[in-house]
């Protein structure tokens, strides 16, 4: 059950009004996966390679890097919590279809074909740690190399960016805080009048990142996302302390909370942010037309 859902089943067992208390376990549901066949061709043309990424406390990370001849750099992308790479891979590359960019897709602890025992804080953890091994692989060396974090792996993307100097940072369909995010829900379900976070998810979000970052930046969320409202990606973009030139925000026409990268828009935009870096960050900073909720 999806974080809307348990509040509202929350809502509904009280009709005269109810606290909801959200912890981790709302954000982070592991779901099983397989791993690709190793060496071969996938949709779109794609080479999928089998990797395994070894944590500090020996836990195994599954991944596939998807290659294409003549890149000129890599995504490394994290994806929401109830996201597999076998699941949902495709998805990911037909974002970056029409980009000259190859991909690095991670199942988290404990998800898909990683091994291990999922939680918040192994998964920001891990994140560290898969960036690492994709910059240091050696096709790469000398190119860009760009982190893309979707819903909870925006969370994850933010932690990579906290700890590393990156190429480009994308977010999409993140969160200011927990606390922020739960209140959205709460607001919009008149039978649960509080919500409470707690353990491991309190003060988690972008937002207090915003103040350190020093990457081009770019904000990625639906027009019509009832789970990370627009709202927050607006906060987070009017609080990035980085120069108007290195950031963008990207509110996607009627797009929702899973398929604002699906947009040919996304698209033109990732160009956008890999000039800022190329091009001693000279685009312009600007905001789609379209009004976020």
């Amino acid at each position: 059950m999806n974080l809307a859902s348990r509040l509202i089943a929350l809502g509904a067992l009280a009709l005269s009004g109810c606290v909801a208390y959200v912890d981790t376990s709302a954000l982070v549901q592991p779901q099983p996966g397989i791993r690709l066949p190793d060496n071969t061709t996938v949709v779109g043309g794609w080479l999928a390679e089998n990797h395994t990424i070894v944590t500090e406390d020996g836990v195994a990370l599954y991944a596939a890097l998807f290659q294409r001849p003549n890149a000129r750099g890599l995504v490394v992308y994290f994806g929401g919590n109830q996201f597999t790479v076998g699941r949902h891979y495709a998805a990911v590359l037909q974002s970056y279809a029409s980009t000259d960019l190859d991909v690095l897709i991670a199942d988290h602890r404990g998800y898909g074909a990683s091994g291990g025992s999922a939680s918040l804080g192994s998964l920001l953890d891990d994140a560290v740690i898969v960036h690492d091994y994709a910059r240091d692989l050696r096709e790469y060396s000398g190119l860009p190399v760009l982190v893309h974090g979707q819903s909870l792996g925006s969370f994850m993307a933010g932690e990579v960016a906290r700890q590393r100097s990156l190429d480009g940072l994308v977010l999409e369909s993140s969160a200011t805080t927990a606390e922020d995010w739960v209140k959205g829900f709460v607001d919009a379900n008149p039978f649960v009048r509080r919500g409470v976070v707690e353990g491991g998810l309190q003060g988690q979000g972008n937002l207090a990142l915003m103040s350190v970052l020093d990457e081009p930046l770019l904000i990625v969320v639906g027009e019509h996302d009832r789970t990370t409202r627009p709202a927050m990606s607006q906060r987070l973009f009017e609080v990035a302390r980085l120069p108007p030139t290195m950031k963008e925000l990207l509110v996607v026409p009627g797009a929702g909370h899973n398929d604002a990268s699906a947009h040919p828009s996304f698209a033109a935009a990732i160009v956008r942010l890999l000039a800022r870096g190329d091009r001693g960050m000279e685009p312009s900073s600007r905001v789609s037309p379209v009004a976020g909720g």
